[in-house]
């Protein structure tokens, strides 16, 4: 079944997990900094899966490199435009662009037993159509439109009609034709984040969505018992941003973390923009909810391009989802390489690279900045930009996956065959990031756990792993060195890590491990 990571993530904000997600500090550089290694201080680690995003368990690391791991693509879409209401129209009757995205939710919704996605289209052109319910033709200039489908698989959808809003044509003389309500429109947010709340009180505000309503440029927030029928969009304290507003719940802190894309107010972040202007770079803005509150948001931190960067690069918003059962929030940031003036607006490809934060306050990107979602080929469906879903990333079994939106030309291109479709994405669990080596050693701080059966994530096909135990000043245990450690040289999510001197019950605490790696990679452990 495919589940958001545990069955009630995302659906109940303040649900069974909030038990289990705690909030951990951890000093580690801010965004555009290098990692740095922490005190020797015993650190408590339980039997959570440990992920090495970042050194806050490392004592030291020698010939191992942290490296993104990219996602296996579907290839194919899983959803294509095929609807008037899902094409950018030109004066007349002639489509220009067929442009769906995933600015919006996918999630499996145990009390329908279905997956349920809220996407977006965009009808930006000659304004030959209306939809009287969203006061379209009018402030929503883009003609943003959000739209429904459903699926048992989470690959195959249809687009059920709804009957909500009428989409009428426009004759030459401004006459209205109805053109009925039988198609999937239901609201007009640039971008829905959705969650569905079974501890709200309120049963008709059991769903809750949220966006920027580009008919009244600004954050608003809407309520629905069903996910279907909403209130009117209200605004959210005094939030401007320029597009997309995507944010998640996070058990462990029991509040919401959201990432916005703004235009940045620091001059040193200026650009000759498609009108041959000084304009002033995307970047991003990271905020943190009053707890349950959604509608009142603290900002915690501004993304901006660094010295490690190209040039010319911005970025396009940022999609947070948590990760794992100690509760990492990791943020796919939309890296956008701008090219100069396109046809339309400025150019540019843009992809998808691994931000994280272990607080919701401080964000922090990799040293190894390359995507986590690749382009496709020239010529493909999202061969010129992937940008991923505002809530979707979630468990199946022992795949990772997630929902993106991809073009086939770069942000500014166009041609009468301009496509934007929704892709499909997967990584096997706990595998987003990696420490790999030809020849390395990873050593912890000293731990604490009650745990006596050490259990890792590693792929060692054409090489081996060996840990050794050592005692917290770094002497190796008799019995449990590397010789004595049963050598793992094949592809597990769950390696069961063996000794001469037997498991870990007879090991003083707190205690260190070290890795000795040969052409390996090594994704996470944890002690059981």
């Amino acid at each position: 079944m495919f589940l958001n990571f545990f069955p009630d993530f995302l659906s109940s904000p303040n649900g069974l997990l909030s038990r289990w997600f705690l909030p951990v500090s951890c000093a580690v550089a801010g965004v555009g900094g290098g990692e740095t290694a922490l005190a020797d201080d015993p650190q408590q680690i339980d039997n959570r899966t440990q992920l090495f995003v970042d050194d806050l368990l490392i004592h030291h690391r020698e010939g191992v490199s942290r490296r993104t791991q990219q996602g296996s693509k579907m290839g194919v879409p899983v959803v294509m435009p095929e609807h008037p209401w899902e094409f950018a129209y030109h004066t007349g009757e002639d489509y220009i662009a067929k442009h769906i995205f995933i600015y919006g939710t996918v999630m499996f919704d145990p009390h329908r037993n279905q997956h349920r996605m809220w996407y977006m289209s965009r009808m930006s052109g000659g304004h030959d159509f209306a939809i009287p319910e969203l006061e379209i033709p009018g402030g929503n200039i883009h003609c943003d439109l959000t739209l429904y489908a459903t699926s048992v698989d989470g690959i195959h959808w249809e687009k059920p009609k709804l009957g909500l809003c009428h989409f009428n044509r426009l004759s030459d003389s401004g006459e209205v034709i109805d053109g009925g309500a039988d198609n999937n429109i239901m609201l007009d947010l640039h971008g829905a984040s959705v969650f569905l709340d079974d501890d709200e009180s309120d049963p008709q505000k059991r769903y809750k969505a949220i966006g920027f309503a580009r008919r009244f440029e600004e954050i608003r927030i809407c309520y629905s018992p069903d996910g279907i029928h909403w209130t009117e969009p209200q605004p959210v304290a005094d939030r401007r941003n320029e597009g997309s507003f995507n944010a998640c719940y996070a058990p462990g802190l029991g509040c919401y973390v959201a990432g916005s894309l703004i235009r940045s107010n620091d001059p040193r972040y200026e650009f000759i923009n498609y009108v041959g202007k000084h304009g002033r770079k995307r970047v991003v803005t990271a905020l943190i909810s009053d707890g349950r509150d959604l509608e009142r948001w603290d900002e915690t931190m501004v993304i901006y391009p660094d010295e490690e960067d190209p040039p010319n690069t911005q970025f396009y918003g940022m999609t947070p989802f948590v990760y794992g059962d100690n509760g990492i929030i990791f943020g796919f940031l939309h890296a956008f390489d701008y090219t100069g003036p396109g046809p339309t607006n400025d150019d540019g490809p843009i992809d998808a690279q691994l931000v994280y934060s272990r607080d919701g306050w401080t964000w922090h990107r990799l040293e190894d900045r390359s995507p986590v979602i690749p382009l496709g080929a020239e010529g493909t469906f999202d061969g010129g930009m992937i940008i991923m879903t505002a809530v979707g990333t979630a468990l199946h079994g022992d795949e990772l996956v997630a929902y993106y939106n991809g073009r086939n030309y770069g942000h500014g291109g166009t041609n009468m065959d301009s496509l934007f479709s929704i892709g499909r994405v997967s990584w096997k669990r706990d595998r987003l990031v990696a420490l790999q080596a030809e020849r390395g050693v990873v050593e912890t701080v000293p731990l604490e756990t009650l745990g006596n059966q050490l259990e890792i994530n590693a792929d060692a096909t054409d090489g081996e792993i060996s840990v050794e135990v050592l005692d917290a000043e770094g002497n190796v245990r008799p019995g449990f060195s590397s010789e004595a450690c049963d050598a793992i040289d094949s592809d597990s999510l769950s390696h069961q890590v063996r000794w001469e001197g037997g498991d870990l019950s007879g090991i003083q605490r707190p205690f260190r491990l070290r890795f000795v790696m040969r052409n390996a990679k090594l994704y996470a452990f944890k002690i059981l």
